[in-house]
């Protein structure tokens, strides 16, 4: 069964769920706090997320995947402003594949990847149209040890559109593996930012990092930049 889980705003409007997910809603108490998500990953699942706004939303999400679970989760955003922080647990022997497809106007976006258990793996596939402000700031923890993260960011900036990515690795544990592959394509004279860094704490790591920022359209192979309008 394929989960399902419609956000509008900052609210929760629809969710369709099987027993492998669990969802709760955290509504903000105060001013100065924001509206929360936590999604509990209980056995093998699969989840699409929508999310749209036409507000300036501020919103945190929590997804936590137990032991030996494997989540193929797909995210589209949509709309005009966020700041999202987004917080990713994968447990021992799980594994997070996760494509996100973003056509909005602005955003700040803080996700951390926490790969705590030991053979932990994420696959993360990240696309974005850019035609305003976006910046993306990512935090991955290999926590333990043989974690494997696989991460691909991936820009089409267009119109007024300034784009950044940030991403940083932190490996504290033996026989990680790192790949990164962050592209921006840009079509205007506006400035755009790609920062890779990798801070290790031991020497039994494998890495492979390509950045790289063009104007070539072509190095887009997903279909979903075809359509950038």
């Amino acid at each position: 069964m394929m989960n399902k889980l419609i956000i509008k705003e900052d609210t929760i409007k629809e969710q369709i769920l099987d027993d492998s997910i669990s969802v709760s809603f955290i509504k903000k108490d105060n001013i100065f706090s924001v509206n929360k998500i936590k999604i509990d990953v209980l056995k093998d699942s699969k989840l699409e997320i929508f999310h749209d706004t036409y507000e300036d939303i501020k919103m945190d999400i929590k997804i936590y995947i137990h032991d030996d679970c494997k989540l193929e989760l797909t995210e589209y955003k949509t709309g005009t402003n966020y700041k999202i922080s987004n917080l990713y647990e994968v447990m021992n022997n799980s594994k997070l594949i996760l494509k996100k497809y973003y056509k909005l106007r602005a955003i700040k976006e803080f996700t951390v990847i926490d790969l705590n258990g030991i053979n932990a793996c994420v696959n993360y596939d990240f696309n974005t149209i850019c035609k305003n402000f976006q910046k993306y700031d990512m935090n991955v923890n290999h926590n333990n040890k043989n974690t494997i993260s696989n991460i691909k960011n991936s820009g089409l900036n267009i119109i007024d559109g300034t784009l950044t990515f940030n991403i940083s690795s932190f490996v504290k544990a033996d026989n990680c593996k790192i790949k990164e592959n962050n592209l921006i394509v840009n079509k205007t004279l506006e400035k755009c930012i790609i920062t890779p860094n990798i801070f290790v704490d031991n020497y039994k790591v494998e890495s492979n990092i390509c950045t790289n920022i063009t104007n070539d359209e072509n190095k887009l192979v997903n279909k979903f930049y075809k359509k950038p309008e």
